[in-house]
């Protein structure tokens, strides 16, 4: 398993803040892992979560703005057979 953590620095007030989040796993059979609703009332934007993973992968967090906008991060978490590995 896999711990995946996010915090998006936004105001978080009615003009500016983040709706949604979104996270992706791009080698997972059902690619959408997890989903996250915000409002301006939440007061700030974060999470964490665990996945597990079979293979190496991209892990994508896509946060979708109250302006209708989409912002983006990746990283590739790199999965060995037995927890260890080079």
């Amino acid at each position: 398993a896999v711990k995946v953590a996010f915090d998006i620095d936004s105001p978080m007030t009615a003009d500016s803040y983040v709706k949604a989040v979104h996270v992706f796993a791009d080698g997972n059979p059902t690619p959408d892992v997890a989903s996250f609703n915000y409002s301006p009332a939440s007061g700030a934007c974060g999470a964490s979560t665990r996945m597990r993973l079979a293979k190496t992968q991209n892990i994508i967090v896509l946060a979708e703005m109250g302006d209708g906008s989409f912002q983006q991060a990746s990283a590739t978490v790199k999965v060995t057979i037995g927890g260890c590995g080079g």
